[in-house]
């Protein structure tokens, strides 16, 4: 039988086995932005004052990075003929390209709004509500009032919401 020791250098926890092989802080989900500023802040804090300035750029020129790579998702997202809507875990809407808007009826300024307040289809609703309780991802048609008849996708997204496609 192994020691009491050898056990314990077994079943070690995340957080002490990180710290061992060289991590300073970490953050938990669901991301707190004022955590994440404190830890960003704990980290330059270590930084010899030299350094600050390279660290900063370098954040600088990986936030420019990331803000064009979402910046081409969205361009993406906008011109896709198929309707595409996120809602995030509250059920509240992320975003929604043109085409979601136009067969929806959903405003610009939607976004940040309940799914209630900005999608009207009842069936739709109905759809949100068999995912939230399943946790599955579904398929439907769902005929609306101006007659077109699309073939919709509702998909969970761990730690995000929900993903609706509608062709």
């Amino acid at each position: 039988l192994p020691s009491d020791l050898e056990l314990r250098e077994v079943v070690v926890d995340p957080v002490v086995q990180s710290f061992r092989l060289g991590a300073h802080d970490f953050l938990t989900k669901p991301l707190d932005p004022l955590e994440a500023k404190e830890a960003v802040r704990r980290a330059l804090s270590s930084v010899p004052p030299g350094d600050v300035h390279d660290v900063s750029q370098k954040l600088s020129r990986a936030n420019q990075q990331l803000q064009n790579i979402l910046q081409r998702v969205e361009t993406i997202l906008q011109a896709v003929q198929t309707a595409i809507v996120f809602v995030d875990e509250g059920n509240s809407i992320l975003m929604s390209n043109v085409a979601a808007r136009a067969a929806l009826g959903l405003t610009k300024d939607a976004r940040g709004r309940p799914i209630g307040e900005g999608i009207s289809h009842a069936a739709v609703h109905s759809m949100f509500a068999e995912v939230r309780r399943t946790g599955r991802a579904i398929r439907s048609e769902v005929s609306l009032k101006d007659g077109h008849v699309f073939n919709v996708h509702l998909t969970p997204v761990p730690g995000v919401g929900q993903v609706l496609m509608m062709q």
